[in-house]
């Protein structure tokens, strides 16, 4: 199971974390360093040290080799020696002073070298022509650079045949490709999580599928070769700049730009100078991608705060008119309700009243029928001429409407005095009602025409019109008394 891109941001969370136990192991061997006092014991824990800063602060890895020089002047042991001096030439390499290694490679001749270092010897050559052809701008130079750098592979290969890292480059350069890929996944199979190798390794075999044309297995190797590389603190380094660089041409430019801070933080950090001018190189094209996506970001975000804001105020909107719609249909429905009720009790007490006024025109004609069969022409002719009977009908019916009314609404006339002057308010009589507050009574069934009141309650319409009026006037709020009659609630 390979390590995924998300793996890898996750370890860079963590770096300072394994950054903090690194620190913790250089204080104590730092620690050690103090309590020694002869020479080969001060040389040992330099160079214990120096390793701890190989690849993790290029300045501190001089100073501690440079140490080890020192010690090493009283040593007669040719390998304390020659281990000192060729550890200087490892961090001038490092630093990008290719002079002052050349010349301290030179000075060390070929024969003061032990077989144990042999192999250090001429890598260090190798990787000092490596890194000279690499970044040399004269073609016949870096040709030159090159010939000697597999010069040196050879001799490696010479007294180490079991070098995957130069066995592989030199089957590579003789076309092998997929054998030397094969030798170096070989390797790799066999390393453990945590060996410091894998960094190496993994970049290495990278480097063999980017030249291929393979960009996902180039990128799962870089991955794991990044990953290793913080585990172990290693701050300096290729692979992570390379994936970052590869996101970016993919348009992954926020995790590319994340990346490449990294690498500059860490290339700073280590005092990595030659590495701090290639990212520093190629930060400004990462930095102009990344403003714009995140330009971009920020309007595409600005567009949908605008949207959600106009959504909002268009659910409010909605919202506020169906509120208001709602109101208006409670308030319908309520009016509605109240109608009906008002209607259910006018038309059950009107069906009431005119069975009772069919009976009593029954009963009159009755009446007159047997005055005229008895003769009696002048007692039905007095009958006829008086108007008693009808008078004694609209009384009747007064008292019912009254009656009906004031069950529909029995506080209304508490009510219209609450609408009245003080002065002017009405005296509540029995289960009646006057004339001026049976007016008001219609206007509160909705029969609000003058001329309707008028035939109801067979008045002329200037009297009701003239009623009407005194009534307003005596009102609390003339212009708005009649509607506010109208605003007067049911039971």
């Amino acid at each position: 199971m390979y390590p995924t891109i998300k793996d890898l941001d996750k370890e860079i969370k963590l770096s300072s974390h394994y950054q903090n136990i690194k620190e913790q192991r250089i204080a104590a061997k730092k620690q050690y360093l103090a309590t020694q006092t002869d020479q080969d014991s001060l040389f040992w824990a330099c160079a214990d040290l120096f390793n701890e800063y190989a690849f993790y602060q290029v300045d501190s890895a001089l100073a501690y080799s440079m140490n080890m020089l020192e010690h090493s002047k009283s040593s007669s042991d040719p390998y304390v020696k020659c281990l000192a001096r060729l550890n200087v030439v490892e961090e001038y390499i490092q630093e990008g002073m290719y002079v002052e290694a050349m010349t301290s490679l030179n000075d060390i001749k070929r024969t003061d070298v032990p077989d144990a270092l042999l192999e250090s010897y001429y890598y260090k050559y190798n990787a000092l022509y490596e890194a000279l052809s690499d970044y040399s701008l004269d073609l016949e130079k870096k040709h030159e650079y090159y010939e000697k750098e597999f010069i040196y592979k050879d001799s490696v290969y010479v007294v180490n045949p079991g070098n995957k890292y130069i066995s592989s480059s030199i089957l590579y350069s003789e076309g092998q490709t997929e054998k030397a890929l094969r030798l170096l996944l070989d390797s790799y199979e066999t390393l453990s999580p945590d060996d410091r190798s894998i960094g190496p390794m993994a970049y290495a075999i990278s480097l063999y599928y980017k030249g291929s044309g393979k960009r996902e297995d180039e990128k799962r190797y870089l991955i794991a070769s990044s990953i290793s590389d913080i585990k172990c603190s290693v701050k300096e380094y290729l692979s992570l700049r390379r994936l970052a660089e590869i996101l970016y041409e993919e348009g992954d430019v926020i995790r590319a730009h994340r990346y490449i801070e990294k690498c500059l933080e860490d290339a700073r950090f280590s005092n990595a100078r030659l590495r701090e001018i290639q990212v520093s190189q190629i930060l400004p094209l990462f930095e102009a991608a990344y403003q714009k996506k995140l330009h971009r970001q920020v309007f595409l975000l600005s567009c949908a705060v605008a949207l959600i804001f106009a959504l909002l105020a268009v659910c409010y909107i909605f919202l506020r008119q169906k509120k208001q719609k709602q109101k208006a249909l409670d308030v319908a429905n309520a009016k509605l309700a109240e109608s009906s009720a008002i209607k259910n009790v006018f038309i059950f007490n009107l069906l009431l009243e005119c069975v009772n006024r069919v009976d009593q025109l029954d009963t009159y004609r009755r009446f007159l029928n047997k005055k005229a069969l008895s003769g009696d022409k002048v007692g039905v002719f007095s009958e006829l001429k008086s108007v008693s009977f009808v008078e004694e009908q609209r009384r009747s019916f007064y008292t019912t409407f009254d009656d009906i009314f004031l069950q529909i609404i029995p506080d209304f006339i508490d009510e219209v005095n609450r609408l009245m002057k003080p002065e002017h308010q009405f005296v509540k009589e029995d289960g009646t009602l006057s004339m001026e507050l049976r007016i008001l009574a219609l206007i509160r069934l909705g029969i609000s025409e003058t001329e309707r009141i008028a035939s109801i309650l067979k008045y002329s319409k200037a009297t009701v019109y003239s009623y009407r009026s005194r009534i307003r006037l005596k009102a609390v709020d003339p212009d708005n008394f009649e509607k506010n009659i109208l605003k007067i609630r049911t039971i």
